[in-house]
């Protein structure tokens, strides 16, 4: 017999539950009924944990102390970051959706601390619960809600390209690379969908051998990410994420076209560009706006400079090794079955890797700018201070009249724009810059370059001063030797060095290039024919000889460029000229430097006496 609703409603309207009870306890004396509330009130006293006490102990926020380092390791994050950004923002924003502070079963602190742990760890439900004591489902609803909130809420603020001054030294960064006009690295990473739907799993099994979600990446040297796509499912490739993801298409469409950066030609000077670009691998579309190595390489240059485009561009991989490692709930297995919730939940471990940034001092832009790569060595050679420097006591005194150009001149040619189908040709251009400047010896390392990679690709000079040849100008020198017929000083004596930065006492200026040769007769037979002059005697009574003459033609020993003052007056300051710099010696590295207690104005013409003998440069 079937029953319709209205009956049950009727059988249930007209049933006695006292009667029921009464009968129950006579049937089953045993058994006894308590009345029990709708809701079940948490009754923990949070504040009396272990993360209570970790949290409220005062050590914890001197990032220096153990108990500051046991929470980073914990819950991925710096107490200060923790208590001055994530809290705060949360209970401003109010994630959580409290209604009124009265109802809170969970403090705010614990929330945040659970969401971290589970995202941090990748500890399940359970393991909170263990140790916590908060119930699993409750537990997995503050973790959904704390990541779909907060990537929400904060994505747009802590995610997002630089702009401005921040912008011009992320691509200054670059530029010491090599790099002139990147703008950073981009990629995509796969993360392993566990819970795949059935129906989704052809979508979602790539290359590898399981379902995975992709996720468009961009960073910059920094390891900062600029930028993070929405989903995709694994099948889609590298070209149709770029086509569908509205970053790269935005740059593509020219948001990036009016950005101005130089490129060395191969004449030395510098032809102004406009057109910013992303660092890729092969698997992106073949247009202006995404360099990538060249494949179809046969020249030395180009090979040289797309190993080094592939050494750089490495940023972007390390960026995902320390986004799956600090954060293990993407790493590994995903059990969810929402992939929206896993974007939000990565969205949220971006976020969180960019403020870990910033409160580490590594990416305020600052970084590596505090270290003076240039004086560093590659292979790790050359070690030790300055201590065993000394003033060389003896220097050809041959004359410098030697006409160059400018180091670095800007071409009179039009700006040039590359447009989308310029592929090829900005790869061109950019190898033939990087040639020069790896000529120059203007080429930084790359953070982190590895000594093969090093012994594989040698600079000419491996320990050039970077940052100060980069600053150094020769022109014609404002120095006037006495002219024999009138007795005026009005002699032009040729090319000088003259620096663009203000430097201070005892500061490295440039280094003298040349060849090791014999005194006698080698370097003595070369000043006879004409080929010498530029020559540094090693040490007192040593045979041995730098000579510096073809280097100093080819615009690569800028330190040859300085004159020797002494017989000259100086039209800049309308006084006699006097020596502002020492040549200094040790073992064979020979360098030009400021004199000690004196300081160089921007804009002075550097100078030395020849073949005088000094003290030592330092004690």
């Amino acid at each position: 017999m079937a029953y319709s609703d209205s009956s049950w409603n009727e059988f249930f309207e007209q049933l006695d539950y006292e009667s029921c009870a009464e009968e129950a306890a006579r049937l089953f004396p045993d058994l006894v009924l308590t009345p029990t509330s709708k809701k079940r009130s948490l009754k923990i006293n949070f504040w009396s944990s272990n993360w209570a006490a970790l949290i409220l102990h005062p050590d914890v926020r001197d990032p220096s102390t153990k108990l500051a380092k046991l929470f980073r390791r914990r819950f991925r994050v710096p107490f200060p970051i923790f208590e001055g950004i994530i809290l705060r923002r949360c209970e401003e924003s109010n994630i959580f959706g409290i209604k009124s502070p009265g109802c809170v079963r969970v403090p705010t602190e614990f929330k945040i601390l659970i969401a971290l742990r589970i995202l941090g760890r990748g500890n399940v439900c359970d393991d909170i619960n263990e140790s916590s004591g908060v119930p699993e489902n409750t537990c997995n609803y503050i973790f959904h809600r704390f990541c779909t909130q907060f990537a929400k809420h904060f994505f747009k603020d802590y995610v997002k390209p630089p702009t401005g001054e921040q912008k011009q030294k992320v691509m200054e960064v670059y530029a010491e690379l090599g790099l002139h006009g990147a703008f950073g690295s981009m990629d995509a990473t796969h993360l392993h969908w566990n819970k795949c739907p059935a129906m989704l799993r052809n979508l979602c099994k790539g290359k590898e051998s399981y379902p995975t979600l992709g996720f468009n990446v961009v960073v910059d040297h920094f390891h900062f990410i600029h930028h993070c796509s929405n989903f995709y499912y694994g099948t889609v490739n590298d070209i149709n994420m770029a086509h569908n993801d509205f970053y790269p298409l935005e740059i593509m469409r020219g948001s990036l076209s009016d950005v101005d950066y130089f490129l060395f030609k191969e004449d030395g000077t510098l032809q102004r560009c406009k057109g910013a670009y992303l660092i890729v691998d092969g698997g992106l579309p073949k247009v202006a706006t995404f360099v990538n190595p060249m494949h179809e390489r046969m020249s030395y240059n180009a090979v040289l400079w797309s190993e080094w485009l592939e050494s750089v561009r490495k940023d972007v991989e390390c960026t995902f090794s320390h986004l799956k490692n600090r954060f293990r709930w993407i790493g590994g297995k995903i059990d969810y079955f929402d992939p929206e919730f896993i974007e939000a939940a990565f969205k949220c471990c971006c976020i969180l890797h960019n403020m870990i940034l910033v409160f580490d001092g590594r990416s305020a832009y600052d970084w590596e700018h505090n270290i003076d790569w240039g004086l560093l060595d590659p292979n790790g050679e050359e070690t030790g201070d300055d201590s065993d420097y000394r003033i060389v006591t003896e220097v050809s005194q041959s004359e410098h009249v030697v006409s160059v150009k400018d180091v670095i001149a800007i071409s009179p040619d039009p700006v040039r724009r590359y447009r989308l189908r310029d592929h090829a040709k900005l790869q061109e251009d950019l190898v033939v810059s990087f040639a020069k400047q790896y000529e120059l010896g203007l080429i930084r390392w790359p953070r982190n370059f590895r000594r093969l990679q090093k012994d594989m690709m040698p600079i000419l000079e491996r320990r050039t001063e970077n940052e100060v040849r980069t600053l150094l100008t020769v022109k014609p020198s404002t120095y006037r030797r006495e002219d024999a017929s009138s007795g005026a000083f009005t002699r032009l004596i040729g090319d000088g060095l003259f620096t663009n930065i203000p430097l201070k006492s005892n500061q490295l200026v440039a280094k003298f290039v040349g060849e090791i040769i014999p005194r006698h007769p080698d370097y003595d037979s070369r000043v006879t024919l004409g080929k010498g002059g530029y020559g540094v005697l090693l040490s007192t009574g040593s045979n041995l000889v730098l000579d510096c003459f073809e280097n100093a033609q080819s615009r690569t020993c800028l330190a040859s460029k300085a004159n020797d003052p002494r017989g000259c007056f100086d039209t800049a300051t309308g006084k006699k000229a006097t020596a502002n710099c020492v040549v200094a010696i040790r073992g064979r590295v020979v360098s030009l430097r400021v004199k000690k207690g004196h300081s160089i104005a921007a804009g002075s013409e550097l100078s030395y006496a020849y073949g005088r003998t000094a003290d030592r440069l330092l004690e």
